[in-house]
């Protein structure tokens, strides 16, 4: 077990469950996140996952002039995943 998995926490028991489950091959949040492929769209902040109607991806080639479903821009959505 690498140090680094041991500092994704301070809490002394949590680390014990860590190095348990790496010890018995389970899976915890910390190894399923290093896993998973980044969304292309999240990963460059044209998505918006603010409310129900969504999620609204800003992709193709005329993205920066698309609005969601609630009439968001690009430039709206940016400024509220900064909150």
């Amino acid at each position: 077990m690498t140090e680094e998995f041991l500092n994704k926490t301070i809490d002394p028991a949590t680390k014990e469950m860590l190095k348990y489950a790496y010890d018995n091959n389970i899976s915890t949040m910390f190894s399923r996140v290093e896993e998973m492929k980044k969304c292309p769209i999240g990963a460059v902040g044209r998505c918006c996952k603010n409310c129900s109607m969504g999620p609204c991806r800003f992709t193709g080639k005329d993205y920066e002039n698309k609005v969601g479903i609630c009439g968001a821009t690009l430039s709206t959505v940016a400024a509220r995943n900064l909150g």
